[in-house]
Parts: structure tokens; C-alpha cells; sequence
């Protein structure tokens, strides 16, 4: 199949490849700065919390020039990236989304650079415009999260493979074994890149000159791209005496992700296990502590992810066809046009408190479907594609071993925006040149892309997780002392899902907090006709009584929360102030 002859818009774009650039630089900047305006107004802003707390807590302590000496348990790159900004600009929330808008702009850079070298330049174009519009990307380009690094150092590996390719350099080579390096350093999965590099180069080549040459290249691609993972795991050994591999979170996370229980997008831990301090990991804690326990004994950080694999391979043993179905639902649900919430819902945060998101026209209904006909139409007229097809392809399998969420597809999106952009440029000129049979087979293969990606095969939101985000926000507005917005949130949460114990001990507190003694109480036990077995709620249940004048009816509350808790501090501490003030237990 032959390619297109350049089209005058080709010629011009080609003419001015620097101007091109900075008008897509200052375009996705313009989009995230107005996205980011509006979403200073919400509380996620400016009230870090799970993941994106645990990343704000380790850059301040990296910017303090402080180490907890353990192994990493998340790939630390972005950490020490967060830290950095931190460093020169202070602990400002607007200096890291405002360094991270023009790194996610400058990805869309990256896009159109990668587009006309191995398409066309409108095509770079078209696929550049969508991803500075591209509404989850600008969503998560403003999150204290890796996928903004991730997406940039992945294009950078991607277009520095391509030229090497071009070139037969050498430096080239090495480059972008380094930057592969990086990625991986922010999130380890990128490492299936490795194969595949292997196998393009494999089979980009079939003379001996050609093959000694494409040997040299995979070495220096290993090369580069072992080097920061090893000094990472040489990090982890010197602090720990542990061998862990860049991160130690592998092994908990492909349990959650693959057990009897599992949904496939829903990675939380069977249980829960307290901490001090001002946060900790729930899925650490777990990871560690809960194979702790099934051993007898303590555990290196590489030991306890090695029970979780075994557990996992234990499971595929046991039961083939329950880990087979679960592996094939998630990697529909990989394809869905639906963004899986992990933390917080970008659907959500758009419907809120962000209408600028609205205006964002792209999103997977369209990178899903086009991406995978462009995919195919390029497969034999581009070769030089096959690289990003087959990193695409290999990335999605990557995270589908684990469990899925919006964020972690974020890195195949751009080469995505590229074929889809192929696959539309392509159907034009075929249109105009009235070559209607050649448009039936990819006009099938869209239909059946579109159904894949358009229908909701499994249901992955419901009201009860849309509750869970106006319970978070309530959450943050209640950190900021914004009483009233957290009520409003509690109360919308609570119309969702009147049957979470949570949310009323939550709207209790608010009422605490402004005096409302009468109202508190009575969440409070709510809270607890559905929690009934909770130490907190009866020591939540007894401040109330204690303002309202019932010190007995404290009393006895007090001495249930003990029993049920008997590590409720506050609760000892508080029966013991009563008992020493002479209060009696009641009759």
C-alpha cells in the first residue's frame, strides 16, 4: 500500500517544523492553564490524599534532604522529581502542576515530532491537536502523579529509538536506552519495551552488515536501559541489605489484582491495619504486614512480595478458567471508553468543579477505536510503526496482569492519537479519491473497535462510587475548615449511598466541629446501626454526650469502644479522665 503523496498543507508544515512546534506548545499549555485555574477551586487542589499524598510527603522529605533508609516501595523517579520543584519553588502545589503543564505540553511536541517522521506532518499534526485536547491527559497532567512523566519520557525513548534507526548512531542508541532507563524508574512496567525494542530490531534488517549492526544497537539499548533500574536496586540493597528490584509494590499489587476476589480494577486490601503518623500506604502496610502474619515472622521487603507471587501462581494453579475469565475481562475493561477511577474520578472531577475539561473534545471513544484501524492500516505501508504498535500492545498487556484504572493506560495514548490520526487522513483521501472499496474493510474494523470500546461490558462505576467522591471531596473541604461545602458533599454522598457507615460518622464530625451536638450525635449512631462492632464510632458517640451533659451515658460508651478497641487511645485516655473526676459507671 502506498503512501499518500505529500498534500500542500504537508509542504507548509514541513517549511516551519519550530513554529509548528511552539503553536502546539502554547496551545496544550493554554488548555492545562485554564483547566488549572478552575481546579484550584475544588478541594483536591489543595488536599493531597492517598497516592498523591504519599508522593507529596516523600518529595518534602526529599527536599529536606531526608531518607527513611528502606526500600523503595514505589518506583521513586517522581518522587525525586516532585522533590526537586519542591526544592526551588517550596512546598507550592501551582509550582508542580505548573511544571507539570509544560512537560505535558511539551509531550504534544513530542507527538507532532514523532507523526511527521513516520507518517506525514499533517498527520503529526492532527495527533497533536488531539493530545493537546485530549481531556484525561490534561485531567492527570495536573494530578501528583507519575503518568505526566511517564507519557513524556515514553515518547522521548520512542522518537530517540526511531532516529537511531534512522542514523545507525550509535549515541543514539545509548540515549534512549538511557531515557527507557528512566521510565522505568517512574514506572517499571515500561520495561516489556525491552523485547520489544529486541524484536523490531530483529526484524528491521536481514543482511549481515545489517544484523551485526542491529546487535550493537540491542547492547547499548540493554545497556542504557539496565543501568538507572540497577543503580536504584543497588540503592535499595545499601539502605535495607534487601534485594529489591527498583520498587518492592509488585507482588501485593498482582495479588489484588488476581484473586477470587478480585473485579480487575478494584485494588483494595481485604483489611485495613492502623499506622501512626500522618499517612501511610494502606497497600505497604498490607503487603507487609498481612505476610507477616501468614509466616510467623518478620519479612525483607523482597521476601513478603515473593509470598504474594506465590499466592498469585498458587491461584492459577488452583483455579485456570476463574484466572483465565479475569484476565480476559480486564483486558476488555483495558479498552473501555470508560475512565476507571483509582483515587479520584476524572468524570467527577469534571462534572464539578472543571467544565474546562468539557471543551477537551478527545478522549478514549476516540484514541480506543481509530487507534487500533490505523494501527492495522500502517502495519505494512509504515514498517518503521510496528515499534509503536507493538509497544502499545505490549504496555496494555503490562498493567492487564495487574488490574486496570484510567491512569495506567495514559502512557499508550499518544502513540494511539497517532494512528488514530493515520487512520482518519488515510480514510479522507480515500474518500476523495473515490476508492469506497478500499474504505470496507477498516470501516468494519472500526464498527467492531467501536463496540469493543463503546459498550459497557462490566459495569465499573455505580452510585455507590460516585458517593465515594463526593465523600472525598467533603473530606477535603473538611481539612481546609470549609465546614459547610464538606456537609453539602457528606449529604450528596449520603442521598447516593445511605448505607455507608463512613459517610455518616463524617457528616457527625462536621456537626462536632460547628457546635451542632444534637445533629452529631445522632449521625454517630447511625454510623454505628451500620458499623456496630466500631470503637470509633462509640468514643465519637460519647464526646457528643460528654457536650451535651449525659457524662454517664460517656461512660459507658467509652468502656464499649475500649472493649472493641482496647488500642483506642483517646478512648482509654478519656474513661480515664472520667474516672479520675469522680464520674461513676452508670447502673
Amino acid at each position: 500500500m502506498a503512501s499518500a503523496a505529500p498534500s500542500p498543507l504537508d509542504e507548509t508544515l514541513a517549511k516551519a517544523p519550530l513554529k509548528v512546534g511552539l503553536y502546539l506548545f502554547f496551545l496544550a499549555l493554554a488548555v492545562r492553564v485554564v483547566y488549572l485555574s478552575q481546579y484550584a477551586n475544588s478541594p483536591f487542589f489543595w488536599v493531597p490524599a492517598l497516592d498523591s499524598l504519599y508522593h507529596d510527603l516523600h518529595a518534602q522529605a526529599i527536599a529536606a534532604g531526608r531518607d527513611d533508609g528502606q526500600a523503595f516501595f514505589r518506583a521513586p523517579f517522581y518522587a525525586y522529581f516532585l522533590g526537586g520543584v519542591y526544592k526551588v519553588f517550596g512546598h507550592s502545589f501551582w509550582a508542580a502542576r505548573g511544571v507539570q503543564a509544560v512537560i505535558g505540553s511539551l509531550s504534544c511536541v513530542l507527538l507532532y515530532q514523532l507523526g511527521r517522521r513516520l507518517f506525514r506532518p499533517v498527520v503529526g499534526l492532527l495527533a497533536a491537536v488531539a493530545m493537546a485536547l485530549y481531556a484525561p491527559l490534561v485531567f492527570f497532567d495536573g494530578e501528583l502523579h507519575s503518568p505526566v512523566l511517564e507519557v513524556f519520557l515514553d515518547l522521548a525513548f520512542l522518537l530517540l529509538a526511531l532516529r537511531a534507526g534512522e542514523r545507525d548512531d550509535r549515541r543514539l542508541w545509548l540515549a534512549a536506552g538511557l531515557v527507557l532507563g528512566l521510565s522505568a524508574i517512574t514506572r517499571p512496567n515500561v520495561l516489556v519495551a525491552v523485547p520489544v525494542v529486541l524484536v523490531w530490531l530483529a526484524f528491521s534488517r536481514v543482511n549481515a552488515e545489517g544484523r551485526s549492526k542491529r546487535v550493537a544497537a540491542a547492547g547499548l539499548v540493554l545497556a542504557g536501559a539496565a543501568l538507572l533500574p540497577a543503580l536504584v536496586t543497588l540503592r535499595n540493597y545499601r539502605v535495607s541489605s534487601d534485594r529489591v528490584f527498583i520498587a518492592s509494590q509488585g507482588g501485593i499489587n498482582l495479588f489484588l489484582g488476581n484473586r477470587p476476589e478480585a473485579d480487575g480494577f478494584t485494588p483494595t486490601t481485604p483489611k485495613r491495619y492502623a499506622f501512626e503518623g500522618e499517612y501511610a500506604d494502606s497497600v505497604a502496610l498490607y503487603g507487609q504486614r498481612a505476610a507477616e502474619e501468614a509466616l510467623g515472622r518478620p519479612l525483607p521487603a523482597s521476601q513478603a512480595q515473593a509470598y504474594w507471587l506465590r499466592r498469585v501462581l498458587h491461584w492459577w494453579r488452583a483455579d485456570p478458567m476463574a484466572a483465565l475469565r479475569l484476565t480476559a475481562k480486564k483486558a476488555v475493561l483495558a479498552w473501555t471508553h470508560r475512565e476507571i477511577r483509582n483515587n479520584h474520578a476524572f468524570d467527577f472531577v469534571r462534572a464539578e468543579f472543571a467544565p474546562a475539561l468539557w471543551a477537551c473534545p478527545f478522549g478514549f471513544w476516540f484514541a480506543g477505536p481509530f487507534g487500533l484501524v490505523g494501527m492495522v492500516l500502517a502495519w505494512r505501508s509504515h514498517p518503521r510503526t510496528r515499534l509503536l504498535a507493538l509497544f502499545s500492545l505490549a504496555y496494555v498487556a503490562s498493567f492487564v496482569l495487574f488490574f486496570v484504572a484510567d491512569r495506567y493506560r495514559l502512557p499508550v495514548i499518544p502513540p494511539l492519537l497517532l494512528f488514530a490520526a493515520y487512520a482518519l487522513v488515510w480514510g479522507w483521501e480515500r474518500w476523495r479519491a473515490g476508492e469506497k472499496r478500499r474504505l470496507a474493510p477498516a470501516a468494519a474494523l472500526l464498527a467492531a473497535s467501536a463496540l469493543l470500546v463503546g459498550v459497557d461490558w462490566f459495569r465499573t462505576a455505580t452510585p455507590a462510587t460516585w458517593a465515594l467522591d463526593h465523600w472525598s471531596a467533603g473530606n477535603r473541604w473538611r481539612t481546609m475548615g470549609r465546614f459547610p461545602e464538606a456537609e453539602a458533599q457528606y449529604r450528596r454522598a449520603l442521598a447516593l449511598d445511605p448505607q455507608n457507615a463512613d459517610f455518616w460518622t463524617n457528616l457527625g464530625a462536621v456537626q462536632f466541629y460547628t457546635r451542632r451536638f444534637t445533629e452529631a450525635a445522632e449521625s454517630f449512631r447511625q454510623a454505628l446501626r451500620l458499623q456496630p462492632a466500631s470503637g470509633s464510632g462509640y468514643y465519637n458517640l460519647a464526646m457528643c454526650e460528654l457536650e451535651l451533659g449525659a457524662p454517664a451515658q460517656a461512660h459507658r460508651n467509652l468502656e464499649r469502644a475500649v472493649r472493641l478497641d482496647p488500642e483506642h487511645r483517646p478512648a482509654r485516655e478519656e474513661l480515664a479522665r472520667l474516672r479520675g473526676g469522680g464520674v461513676s459507671p452508670p447502673e
